[in-house]
């Protein structure tokens, strides 16, 4: 946690650090994550499907000029994806598992923002790197069994997740989007929206690579205009 706790403290350094040569904005940022994951493979009957979660922000804008900034975050963020796994059998029924992934990130991205004004109203686009650590998870199992003649029985399990087996703490990825705001007296009010690429292979079987993804639709407000 140390180690994770480091960045954080450096890029808010760097925010302070700055503010004699250029405008330094702080807020907050919410909203929710539709998130899942790439499989390099998959079997037969196996689909990947989504999970959604939410997110929260610390925000600090670091505006070098008119048209561009820097935005570090501090981000908690619910992360994850269904997999699901189908066997049917001819005139006895099927059966279908599904494993629920969820995994808490804490989470540090560093956008660059390059954007124009028209009166209050600001358009920016964005894009940088993301470093993420996991601090929990849950796995959450669902077997549905169904008869030939559409009988159906549910049981579900659920359990920590063992990062030392199942997956890696440690994520990287790429993130970019839009974000369209407007000017309320002395804070500006945004709406972003973002595309979540994962790089680093999450895990721990040298069989199955897997790397996140996702759509983030968030809310927030900057202080200091």
């Amino acid at each position: 946690m140390k180690k994770c706790l480091k960045p954080v403290l450096l890029l808010f350094t760097f925010a302070f650090s700055v503010h004699v040569q250029a405008q330094v904005h702080f807020g907050i940022r919410g909203g929710i994550l539709s998130s899942s994951a790439n499989f390099s493979e998959t079997t037969a009957g196996q689909t990947i499907k989504n999970r959604t979660g939410a997110l929260g922000s610390l925000v600090a804008e670091v505006r070098i000029n008119e048209g561009f900034a820097i935005q570090p975050e501090v981000s908690w963020v619910q992360r994850g994806w269904k997999n699901a796994l189908l066997i049917s059998i001819p005139f006895l029924g099927s059966s279908e598992t599904i494993y629920a992934e969820q995994i808490n990130y804490l989470e540090i991205p560093v956008m660059a923002k390059a954007g124009f004004s028209a009166g209050p109203a600001r358009l920016d686009i964005i894009a940088g790197p993301s470093f993420a650590w996991a601090i929990n998870g849950k796995q959450k199992t669902t077997t549905i069994n169904t008869t030939a003649n559409n009988q159906t029985s549910t049981n579900s399990t659920e359990r920590d997740l063992d990062f030392d087996e199942d997956f890696q703490k440690a994520d990287f990825g790429l993130q970019g989007g839009l974000v369209l705001s407007a000017n309320l007296g002395s804070a500006r009010v945004f709406f972003d929206g973002r595309y979540l690429y994962g790089i680093k292979d999450l895990s721990r079987d040298e069989d199955v690579k897997i790397t996140s993804k996702g759509v983030a639709l968030s809310a927030g407000v900057l202080f200091g205009f």
